[in-house]
């Protein structure tokens, strides 16, 4: 059986006009022969196809009833005969539906393939030439391949299952005596309306309601259940209304102030034409957000009671409380400002090292260890910052990088502050932990040490995902412990989607797979719940982890500033608290760190050795310290001015001699990798000093034919040598270089 455009194809472009007029189809591309897609898709439309059943007499009704209960909808033209001898009415039904591109002929090829008569046997031959032998195959090929050409009538398959449940819906109506159900179409379920649908017309509407990720392999039952849930979801009415012109959106709200049911007749006086009705109706059709029926000798419009009163949001079980549990034996130690103080440190070893990248763009792992052992201890609470992957230093790096607090050289990849490193030194930690928490909430470039599937792995997800668990915290009292179990069983009771809608997980992975991923949902959803609080929720300091003695964690409590972070408390109430004396200086060379304060830490990283942090921090003053401090450009006489004015008590003079003693040996000095330029006459070089092209080069004049050149540095980065192309550029200029 041909497609219904394949018929079409078929028909002239008189046959075709009147097919068109027919079914008062709305085209807009020019109707010729070979180009009818738009005229085979308004046919399709039901809209169209109930005002051509409308139109239909009975007898035309019954006559193609008829066809469309023959199987395949298909009957030969001698086959008709025998069930229809009446010839007239036989003639002029076809001819009508023919016309209206209801029925259409098909001539097929028919083989006669019934044996030939043999003759009576014959008294044996002698043996027959080769002429009599081919002879005589030809001749009974001949009588076996007898070909007929025979015509059928056929109902298009896109047209026939359609029209017959139109057909049958209104031959229930108009025949109540005759098995008319109790309930009338317009009184059903949208689920009972939906299943009297062809499979074809749910595919195209789950598409509409952005279900495609059931096409192919759910049943009618189970995209008949989407489709009710979309279809009853006032955020999906709201969005694929939208998508409308404006007509369509105003009659569904005029549908609605009717009460949702009245006639195509009262709707015709108010669009004055079917045409104009039906640029407006049509869409509301497709969609199934309105429907039709024949009931009571009349075209009914309505609105499913579930389309009037859709739903505002997913039905919400009844939220549980989360029960508090004991404090566990090991907690977070470290203070939630943790990462802000950590981050300094970090910016400090960038400032006073000469850190440059690998050719794998990584920091080398000298780097990372010494860094590393400068910062707080995971093993406080149960981790083992040894490990090869520096989980936490790798989001301590990369949050100062998105944050442009340091930057990568292009020739030399060198670490140098960044454009933002001066205004962060201005924050206090409590606003500098605001600002990451702020960027993990809202720009994760990148999921740091939790691991997300590939259909959640796009940073607006991540942002919601990590939003959404922040939210939860709300429900909890500051200092007080609940269990993180209970926590990942209520959502999975309450909110298993929380990263992404069902709907949108449905159209990304499909039915089969979405189906499959559920009875993992502990494995994966509960696992990034269970990994995002042990690891970035504890390093921003909005809650503390509670461990067991193997150190999984099994116990969470919301920080002062996590209440602050989740809206429980109000913006600022957790900031620290600021000392005029904020370190206290011993005789034996320590400082002890009272109160976390940017400058103090800033400066006294720069000659004082970490011993220990904890809630008192203990420093240390040694000669190679102190000689890393005068290598940044401190003098002994500012480091002292510097501690005597935030120490509470006179410095102890002991500590002034020794840093008297250790600085004696300093010397400075400058070393720097230049290229030696010299030439014959003053006058050469006055030229290339005064030059354009070449003044910026030149470091400095040493004597009347010297000079001192800097070129960019050599490394393994570089394809063509400084020296090389420095050369060429002198001679390019007029200058010949030895």
């Amino acid at each position: 059986m041909k497609s219904l455009v394949a018929y079409l194809n078929q028909k002239s472009a008189s046959e075709l006009r009147f097919i068109a007029e027919t079914w008062q189809a709305n085209l807009t591309d020019r109707l010729f022969t070979g180009n009818t897609f738009q005229l085979a898709q308004e046919m399709q439309n039901e809209f169209l196809e109930r005002r051509y059943v409308d139109s239909l007499t009975p007898f035309q009704a019954a006559w193609l009833a008829f066809f469309l209960e023959l199987p395949d909808y298909t009957i030969s033209s001698d086959e008709l005969v025998r069930q229809q001898p009446e010839a007239a009415d036989r003639e002029l039904m076809v001819k009508t539906l023919k016309a209206a591109g209801v029925l259409m002929e098909e001539k097929n090829l028919v083989t006669d393939k019934s044996p030939s008569p043999q003759p009576d046997p014959a008294p044996p031959k002698p043996r027959p030439g080769w002429g009599e032998i081919y002879g005589g195959r030809n001749r009974d090929k001949l009588a076996g391949s007898l070909k007929t050409i025979q015509t059928s009538l056929v109902v298009p398959r896109e047209l026939a299952r359609p029209l017959a449940r139109l057909l049958a819906e209104k031959k229930t109506d108009s025949d109540p005596g005759n098995g008319q159900p109790t309930l009338k179409k317009t009184q059903l379920p949208l689920k009972n309306l939906l299943y009297a649908l062809e499979i074809e017309r749910l595919e195209q509407s789950a598409e509409t309601w952005n279900l495609t990720g059931l096409l192919g392999n759910a049943t009618p039952a189970q995209l008949i259940a989407e489709l009710v849930q979309a279809l009853t979801d006032q955020a999906q009415q709201e969005r694929v209304l939208a998508d409308m012109g404006e007509t369509s959106r105003e009659l569904f709200k005029l549908l609605k102030m009717k009460g949702g049911r009245t006639t195509l007749g009262d709707l015709l006086g108010d669009y004055v034409s079917l045409k104009r009705l039906g640029r407006s109706l049509r869409p509301l059709l497709d969609v199934q957000l309105v429907w039709e029926a024949f009931e009571g000798g009349e075209n009914m419009v309505f609105i499913p009671e579930e389309i009037q009163q859709p739903r505002k949001s997913a039905p919400v079980a009844p939220t549980e409380a989360l029960q508090t549990v004991n404090p566990p034996g090991r907690p977070t130690l470290f203070p939630p400002y943790a990462l802000a103080w950590d981050m300094l440190t970090f910016l400090n070893y960038i400032t006073t090292n000469d850190l440059k990248l690998t050719n794998q763009a990584l920091i080398p792992k000298r780097d990372l260890k010494k860094i590393s052992s400068q910062l707080w201890p995971l093993s406080l609470s149960g981790e083992d910052t040894s490990g090869p992957e520096y989980q936490r230093l790798d989001f301590l790096v990369r949050m100062c990088f998105a944050l442009s607090l340091y930057r990568t050289e292009s020739q030399t990849w060198r670490l140098q502050p960044g454009a933002e490193f001066e205004a962060w030194l201005e924050l206090d930690f409590s606003r500098q932990m605001r600002k990451v928490v702020d960027h993990w909430l809202n720009s994760p470039g990148w999921s740091g040490p939790v691991e997300f599937p590939y259909y959640y792995h796009n940073i607006k997800t991540l942002g919601q995902a990590n939003r959404t668990m922040v939210e939860w915290l709300k429900e909890c009292e500051p200092g007080a412990w609940y269990s993180l179990d209970d926590l990942i069983q209520k959502v999975q009771r309450e909110n298993p989607y929380f990263i992404l809608p069902r709907r949108d997980l449905l159209q990304m992975i499909g039915l089969k797979r979405l189906t499959d991923l559920s009875k993992q949902w502990l494995q994966i959803e509960g696992t990034i719940i269970q990994k995002t609080f042990q690891t970035v929720l504890e390093w921003l300091g909005i809650v503390q982890i509670g461990r067991s003695e193997t150190g999984r964690a099994v116990a969470f409590s919301l920080t002062e500033f996590g209440a602050e972070v989740c809206g429980r408390t109000n913006p600022g109430s957790s900031e620290l608290p600021r000392t005029p004396y904020p370190l206290l200086v011993q005789p034996n060379f320590e400082i002890m760190l009272f109160a976390p304060e940017v400058e103090t830490l800033w400066t006294l990283e720069k000659f004082a050795d970490l011993k220990k942090l904890d809630q008192v921090s203990l420093y240390t003053l040694t000669k190679e310290s102190v000689l890393r401090g005068l290598e940044t450009g401190l003098t002994v006489a500012q480091i002292q001015e510097w501690l005597q004015k935030r120490n509470p008590q006179p410095l102890p003079q002991n500590l002034a001699i020794s840093l008297q003693d250790w600085s004696k040996g300093f010397k400075r000095v400058q070393i720097a990798e230049v290229t030696l330029l010299e030439v014959e006459d003053p006058a050469v070089l006055d030229e290339l000093i005064n030059s354009k092209q070449f003044s910026d080069s030149i470091e400095r004049r040493i004597s009347p034919t010297a000079a001192l050149v800097r070129l960019p540095e050599v490394s393994e980065n570089r394809r063509n040598n400084p020296l090389k192309t420095y050369k060429t550029r002198l001679k390019n200029g007029g200058f010949f270089a030895d």
